[in-house]
């Protein structure tokens, strides 16, 4: 990792210094070119917001999904709790997969409020791990999940394809890495820590309810924002 980071600050690339003049053209180094990216993130906010909803949402979902539900199933079946798991796992791909082959047939284009959706989805499903107390709950659980998650990634993925310039598509796709891994990272540090004193059922109801609370919360800003939009075009005509 060293070794690719060095080599990496080493590079300089040339690439055209906007999309409406593409015969004019600089070099930058990594730095430059990851600084200058901040700068254009912080002045889009629809990306700035799908940034750090996507923060939020695999921050409260990684732990829970990733360790939690092993242990809680090892809490309510001691003796059948690591097969359980591995059930709900090829039950929790197998909905992902057909999902992610149905969404192009229900939507040819995804918006923010289509990635807000499926987190509401995907959080519902955490939420209903954190009360199953038998297993046709955990499989209907997980089945949410499976549903709201491709949902949200896909959306997320067609919105930095649509709404960032292809000379800043790998600093956005590199920077979206970055805050996945991160995210992981820390959730996985909390929680973990967390889990030592707090009942992990409990930590499943919290974690599920946030990711539903941030994703209303970001939705109904986009609802407000709309309307501001409208009523200011109507005062000006």
């Amino acid at each position: 990792m060293f070794l690719s980071a060095f080599f990496t600050f080493k590079l300089h690339w040339v690439e055209p210094f906007n999309e409406d003049d593409a015969l004019i053209e600089k070099k930058q180094g990594v730095f430059q070119t990851i600084f200058e990216f901040f700068l254009w993130v912080k002045r889009e906010v629809t990306i700035k917001t799908l940034f750090m909803a996507t923060f939020l949402m695999v921050f409260f979902n990684t732990w829970v999904w990733q360790v939690g539900l092993l242990l809680l199933l090892l809490q309510d079946y001691p003796s059948q709790g690591e097969e359980f798991y591995s059930l709900l796992l090829g039950w929790y791909g197998a909905g992902v997969i057909i999902v992610n082959v149905v969404i192009p047939f229900l939507w040819k284009w995804l918006t923010f409020a289509i990635y807000l959706t499926g987190s509401i989805i995907w959080g519902i499903g955490i939420f209903v791990l954190g009360l199953a107390t038998n297993l046709p709950l955990y499989f209907l659980g997980t089945l949410i999940a499976a549903i709201g998650l491709p949902i949200t990634g896909l959306a997320r993925v067609y919105l930095i394809q649509t709404l960032v310039p292809s000379n800043k598509l790998g600093r956005a796709f590199s920077f979206n890495a970055v805050i996945l891994y991160g995210s992981n990272v820390i959730s996985l540090m909390l929680f973990g820590t967390l889990a030592t004193f707090i009942e992990i059922r409990f930590l499943f109801i919290f974690c599920g309810s946030m990711m539903v609370f941030c994703s209303v919360f970001y939705l109904i800003r986009i609802v407000y924002t709309k309307k501001a939009q409208r009523k200011t075009v109507k005062a000006f005509k």
